[in-house]
């Protein structure tokens, strides 16, 4: 088998090896035909049959009428070599790399634009694995990662308003995302507006209005920083 000799010279070598020997996939191994060469000059070598059955795109670039079919070499302007070295490790049958926090989302962003619909059920497991974070609910709305989205929204609409609006990606997040958000925030509202079982009756009425005021003034400000969110979108 192609693979056979090339797992032997490499060791089954992980990610963190690749970057630091730099000696897998930068060169050329028994079984590569192809080589990708990105911008910063450096070439990435795998080899079609893998990707052809990683990828239909890369099926149909090397197996249909396009120039790549016979080509030894594609330019890939704009990509990183690293990103492009993580994504054959993973993808590779006697490699199987590790997907980390570094190289999920250039992965998620890879399995996309080739349609690697295998590599985003493989991220998406290990983000599952990771705790919740505002960046991970990011990725889940951006990539339409439904079960990552709703473990991270459990925990993220209970981040205050201005704090979420602090983070450069809030504003990239999806118009559905964002109403999600709201919604669960106003619902907690209600909830503290709820008069609840063992309630002590003999609040004064002066304390009940000032619980109350509480309450609306934190829905307008909720209100107000979505109203920012939405010009933002616009302007």
């Amino acid at each position: 088998m192609i693979y056979t000799r090339m797992a032997t010279r490499m060791g089954w070598l992980k990610m963190a090896d690749i970057e630091t020997e730099k000696s897998c996939f930068y060169k050329p191994w028994p079984g590569s035909d192809i080589k990708f060469v990105m911008d910063d000059g450096k070439q990435v070598y795998a080899s079609k049959a893998v990707l052809t059955i990683a990828s239909p795109v890369f099926e149909a670039m090397f197996n249909s009428d396009f120039k790549e079919k016979e080509a030894s070499q594609i330019p890939l302007p704009g990509k990183m070599s690293k990103d492009i070295v993580a994504l054959v490790e993973v993808i590779n049958p006697n490699t199987l790399g590790d997907i980390t926090e570094s190289t999920v989302e250039p992965l998620l962003e890879f399995a996309r634009e080739y349609q690697m619909e295998h590599l985003t059920r493989k991220c998406e497991k290990f983000l599952l694995g990771c705790s919740a974070s505002f960046q991970n609910l990011y990725l889940a709305d951006e990539y339409n990662l439904i079960e990552e989205r709703e473990k991270n929204m459990k925990s993220v609409h209970r981040i205050p308003m201005t704090k979420l609006y602090s983070y450069p990606d809030f504003r990239k997040l999806s118009k559905e995302c964002t109403d999600d958000i709201i919604l669960r925030k106003s619902q907690i509202f209600d909830s503290l507006r709820t008069v609840e079982p063992g309630f002590d009756t003999s609040k004064t009425e002066q304390q009940i209005i000032q619980n109350n005021e509480i309450n609306m003034v934190l829905f307008f400000m909720c209100c107000f920083f979505f109203f920012l969110s939405f010009i933002n979108r616009f302007f």
